[in-house]
């Protein structure tokens, strides 16, 4: 990903893409692990975008991991439930290191509740 797609825009289409996926309900184990996928890129999207806002208004020290974002968001307001983003993050981490289908029913529930949180993310953001 370049940085340019690192936007609001791009974080507000990834997460519509991840709330289609998920109304209905995945149909089957093909339609849940595209779910997942999406809800790998969201996260993804999420954090670098958190960064990128944080360059933006100048923050001496940014890091390039997404843990300290997300705590550093949550200095800024923009994230009120630091520990369910660490679990955002940590369930996206297992859907890259793992393909069993327990660990993947076990995403497919954390990422069932990201896209509020997203939501939240970037109403934050826009009204910085």
């Amino acid at each position: 990903m370049a940085a340019d797609d690192f936007t609001l825009e791009t974080l507000v289409r990834a997460n519509l893409s991840l709330k289609a996926s998920l109304d209905p309900p995945p149909a089957n184990d093909r339609e849940r692990d595209g779910t997942l996928q999406r809800f790998e890129y969201t996260v993804e999207l999420s954090w670098r975008l958190i960064r990128k806002q944080l360059l933006l208004l100048g923050r001496a020290e940014v890091s390039a991991s997404p843990k300290p974002l997300i705590r550093a968001a949550a200095t800024e307001g923009w994230i009120q439930d630091v520990e369910a983003w660490m679990a955002f993050i940590e369930a996206r981490n297992l859907t890259s290191h793992s393909y069993k289908n327990d660990v993947a029913e076990a995403v497919f529930k954390v990422a069932k509740t990201f896209p509020p949180f997203v939501d939240r993310l970037m109403e934050s953001i826009r009204a910085k």
